[in-house]
């Protein structure tokens, strides 16, 4: 049975919709070749999927309701940690949380922790809510700037939340963002989880 997918494609302040059909395993017979360097990957768990760059490593975890996938430069499972890379927390049976309004409380508190580069307003799509932030937090442990583009997602039919996280140190940021805007522009999830 075919599972209709919305396909967000997230490019740097603004999302477009495009539907694509089913999440097999095989994802090079469902979608078009991906740029050189990129492997489609499958986010099964979530029925979802993304570009993953040549190279990078991947690491999948859950706790609770919670499905965190890691799209990481180093191999952070050996160091404990990673500098460039994209993680994807889905959450998923909320209960009594409005997720929209839940977004929106995340937001004021990360302005309170962060600085704000840029923040889009409320785009609307399907049952999606999506804002998109850019930011830099200093790391104490790195002694250094990392900045981020953060896209938060609510899907206000099924109550899930996504966070998405591109990160890198700011210095770098210019030669990762190159890829960090790959992965991120053709994230695919299910408008039904």
């Amino acid at each position: 049975m075919k599972i209709k997918f919305i396909i967000i494609f997230i490019a740097l302040f603004f999302g477009v919709i495009l539907n694509a059909q089913d999440n097999s395993s095989d994802l090079s017979k469902k979608f078009p070749n991906p740029p050189e360097g990129f492997t489609w990957k499958s986010l099964s768990e979530i029925k979802g999927y993304l570009l993953i760059p040549a190279g990078w490593y991947f690491n999948y975890e859950k706790e609770g309701d919670t499905h965190a996938y890691f799209f990481t430069k180093e191999n952070y499972k050996i160091t404990g940690q990673y500098i460039t890379g994209v993680s994807i927390n889905a959450v998923t049976n909320l209960k009594n949380i409005n997720p929209k309004k839940y977004l929106k409380e995340y937001i004021k508190q990360l302005e309170q922790t962060v600085k704000i580069i840029s923040k889009s307003k409320e785009t609307k799509f399907g049952p999606f809510s999506q804002y998109i932030i850019r930011c830099t937090v200093y790391s104490k442990k790195l002694k250094k700037n990392i900045k981020m583009h953060i896209v938060l997602i609510a899907n206000l039919k099924t109550n899930c939340l996504y966070f998405i996280i591109f990160e890198t140190l700011e210095e770098l940021w210019d030669i990762n963002w190159q890829k960090g805007k790959v992965i991120l522009r053709d994230i695919g999830i299910n408008n039904k989880f």
